[in-house]
């Protein structure tokens, strides 16, 4: 009896470990089953995607030569670059035609009409009674802006319609980055010209509506955009001189109620939209993009390190740039880099003029207004 119950016990301990190594393998075939199943879903997936970049890239781009990825991003930021300027000229439009929808009795109160002429073109413009040193006041006194500076852009914009043989001003463009008072778009679009102005300021922006209905109402040669440029798309600060109602600095990195820099306190006054120049490039891709003009108080380097390779790609023939080292260190990058972007990308700098064959080196280049000439590399 005792026997039996112990070969009785062997075969339990027998069968126990029997049963339970084959639960075990039971187990492993379940987890081997589902990780196999995983792998090969994912594998499945993985070749899926490779095989439809191959079809996307070497085969239906060989039938539609059109479709891209490349061309396809360039043609999203074609299409947003029409729509903010059509969205745009549609608001001044409005402006014009419903005046009380838009008045704002303090900024009535900072503005006057002034009489402003060049080249014996006669007109009157709006400029801030007072605070604006450097436009305003010279504007009301001299009855005229910066002459070698209107002379430059003026030739420039003639050089370029008759080196291409373009019968209609309209189809040549100038961007204005930094509207300000809108000298620029006021007297370039009044002589036919398509002038596309973007300045970040409200209060600005205001004045420049007022400026165009005074002077070129529903022109459609003439879209001011209310936004700011940088190398960044959204939300960013605006400082504005305390000393200068129409000169203003972004920055977008920071949060600070105020600053000093190149002798004048700025306050935090608004907070505005931003857009990146790169996103509006592709838009001038078939178009008679002649001048860009950058005065942006500092973020001339962010604007053109982020744009410099759409630039060059389409062979932006000018681009007139203050250059203020102070304002471009403020914003963290190096002048002496900023020139070097430019003349490492083909194009030659001088201080007298577009057709000014007097080029400085990179190295020799001094603080004030900047001429660049693209000759290509």
């Amino acid at each position: 009896m005792e026997s039996f119950k112990f070969i009785n016990l062997n075969k339990a301990k027998i069968l126990f470990k029997e049963n339970v190594k084959l639960e075990n393998t039971e187990k492993f075939k379940f987890f081997k089953y589902n990780v196999n199943f995983k792998s090969k879903i994912f594998c499945i997936a993985l070749f899926s995607i490779l095989y439809l970049i191959y079809l996307f890239k070497f085969k239906y781009t060989r039938i539609f030569p059109n479709l891209s990825l490349a061309k396809v991003y360039e043609s999203n930021k074609i299409n947003s670059a029409e729509k903010i300027i059509k969205e745009s000229f549609e608001i001044q439009k409005d402006f014009c035609n419903n005046p009380n929808k838009y008045f704002n009795k303090q900024y009535e109160n900072m503005i006057k009409l002034t009489d402003f002429r060049f080249k014996n073109i006669f007109y009157q413009l709006f400029v801030y009674k007072k605070g604006d040193n450097h436009m305003s006041n010279f504007i009301m006194r001299t009855k005229g802006y910066d002459i070698n500076e209107m002379t430059n852009f003026y030739d420039i914009l003639e050089h370029y319609r008759k080196e291409k043989n373009i019968l209609n001003k309209k189809d040549v463009y100038m961007l204005d980055l930094g509207g300000n008072l809108g000298v620029y778009p006021s007297y370039f679009g009044r002589l036919g010209y398509t002038v596309i102005s973007f300045e970040a300021s409200p209060r600005n922006y205001y004045l420049l509506k007022k400026n165009y209905c005074q002077i070129n109402r529903n022109a459609e040669n003439i879209i001011i955009i209310n936004r700011g440029v940088s190398n960044y798309e959204g939300i960013c600060n605006y400082y504005t001189q305390i000393t200068g109602l129409g000169n203003g600095m972004l920055k977008c990195d920071e949060n600070r109620e105020s600053f000093d820099n190149a002798g004048f306190h700025w306050i935090k006054t608004f907070e505005v939209p931003i857009i990146k120049l790169s996103n509006f490039i592709p838009y001038f891709s078939k178009k008679n993009l002649a001048l860009i003009k950058l005065d942006i108080e500092g973020s001339e380097a962010l604007v053109m390190k982020d744009a410099i390779d759409l630039i060059k790609k389409y062979h932006i023939p000018y681009i007139y740039s203050e250059f203020s080292t102070n304002m471009i260190n403020e914003h963290g990058n190096n002048p002496r880099e900023y020139i070097k972007l430019f003349t490492d990308n083909g194009y030659k700098v001088n201080k007298k003029g577009f057709l000014s064959k007097k080029f400085i080196p990179p190295d020799k280049v001094s603080p004030g207004n900047l001429y660049f000439t693209y000759f290509g590399k």
